[in-house]
């Protein structure tokens, strides 16, 4: 009883964590934020409890796991382009001539 307290506690504090987060990230460059890491420390927890408990739906929950991991993986083999760089890098000049020559188009800049 005292993890699911826990759990819906968390729930209910993550769209207070999403502010913070958008507060972070409008105002500094800071590129791992606190909901970054509660979120991402939830979905561990999460993933391990799937196996620990004896739940109906613990074998779909683990049939999902796997579709989940392999979509991402030809999602990533399919389109190896995606960069993970920080947001202050990716408004380039440059990249906008260049997207803007790609679709026809010419502006100025």
């Amino acid at each position: 009883m005292q993890n699911r307290k826990t759990i819906n506690t968390l729930i209910i504090l993550f769209p207070f964590l999403d502010l913070i987060t958008a507060l972070f990230t409008r105002n500094s460059d800071i590129i791992y934020t606190p909901g970054i890491i509660v979120k991402g420390i939830f979905m561990i927890f999460m993933f391990f409890y799937t196996f620990k408990t004896t739940s109906k739906y613990k074998k779909l929950a683990i049939y999902s796991y796997i579709f989940f991991f392999i979509y991402i993986f030809f999602l990533y083999k399919t389109y190896p382009i995606i960069q993970f760089t920080p947001i202050n890098k990716r408004a380039n000049i440059s990249d906008a001539k260049v997207s803007s020559l790609n679709r026809g188009t010419s502006h100025s800049l």
